[in-house]
């Protein structure tokens, strides 16, 4: 492995000017110390430092005139462990020109190998002046236009990284793949989506009490029963009613399924929606025991009632009818 020696970072020539009378003259840094103090730090493995040193290097120099030095910086990253920043270097002490053609031949080889070994994952910033952030993994949000080389395998990107509109979504890297994400400017004054609230389900019918059979008058023939019309009226109302919740609910599955569907299954509330999905239908499906419960109730005191007006003996008849959270039950002597 070379690097760059101090020898070759250029400096500009200070220029003789007439010192202030009443000001002492600013001290001049020495450019190749700082650059072979860098050399040092590298040297005993310390690549941070080395890192900090040439980049403040750099931004004294400008790329142009510290172009030698972005080969160096490219190693000091590749041996950090950190493929972004040591490709960026590479490529741009590739592009920026020398005369060591070797070395920058260099250059390009372990920018190469960098990639091959990497995935590349693009987000690109979108069309007008919007920020989007952006957040790979556990990292600091940065704003989208940047490319990153990562490891093979999955990463979790949240975009527009502290919204009400954040997006997570999970990428499959493949070494020396590419992967590019086009970001749009966020809405602004659209409330986060959310899910419909559930339909409002009316209290169940309580039937009225039942009434009281009048005594047979003494000595005569008992009293035909009559026909229990409010009992059948009440109840037969409270079965057509009933079913306003099966529809309901069946109207709540349907929305619901809508709605999971329109998710891709990469979308951090697929999961969620599905399981919405089930228990609505759920819900649909055990709605109808309450009108087959009240059908059954009515049917009930029907055939009571044909059963006492056939002549059989009604002595101490009594009908009870009552709610329980598994239907309507009918009981009494008959």
């Amino acid at each position: 492995m070379a690097l760059a020696t101090g020898s070759s970072v250029a400096m500009a020539q200070p220029t003789e000017e007439p010192d202030p009378p009443a000001e002492a003259p600013e001290p001049v840094v020495d450019l190749n110390e700082v650059f072979r103090k860098g050399l040092e730090r590298f040297d005993a493995g310390a690549y941070d430092e080395a890192v900090r040193i040439w980049e403040r290097l750099v931004e004294t120099l400008g790329k142009t005139r510290g172009r030698r030095v972005l080969y160096n910086l490219g190693l000091a990253y590749e041996r950090l462990g950190n493929p972004t920043r040591a490709v960026e270097s590479y490529s741009a002490f590739a592009s920026e020109g020398t005369e060591n053609e070797a070395r920058r031949t260099d250059a390009l080889r372990r920018a190469d190998e960098l990639k091959a070994k990497h995935g590349a994952l693009t987000i690109r910033a979108p069309g007008d002046d919007s920020v989007v952030l952006v957040r790979i993994g556990q990292s600091e949000p940065r704003s989208a236009g940047f490319t990153l080389y990562l490891l093979p395998g999955t990463h979790v990107i949240e975009l527009y990284y502290g919204t009400d509109h954040a997006e997570r979504r999970a990428v499959e890297l493949e070494a020396g793949g590419k992967i590019e994400i086009v970001t749009v400017a966020p809405p602004t004054g659209v409330p986060p989506e959310t899910s419909p609230p559930p339909p409002q389900v009316a209290p169940e019918p309580r039937p009225p009490p039942a009434p009281e059979t009048p005594p047979a008058p003494p000595g005569g023939s008992p009293t035909p029963a009559e026909f229990p019309t409010t009992w059948v009226a009440s109840l037969g109302g409270a079965t057509l009613a009933s079913f306003a919740l099966p529809l309901a609910l069946g109207l709540n599955a349907a929305n619901e399924r809508r709605a999971a569907l329109r998710l891709s299954p990469g979308h951090s509330r697929y999961a969620d929606g599905i399981d919405d999905v089930d228990k609505a239908k759920r819900a649909y499906r055990i709605s109808y025991s309450l009108p087959v419960g009240l059908a059954a109730a009515t049917t009930s005191v029907v055939v009571v009632h044909f059963i006492r007006a056939n002549g059989a003996d009604t002595t101490g008849d009594r009908l009870s009818l009552g709610l329980s959270p598994t239907g309507v039950s009918a009981f009494g002597r008959f």
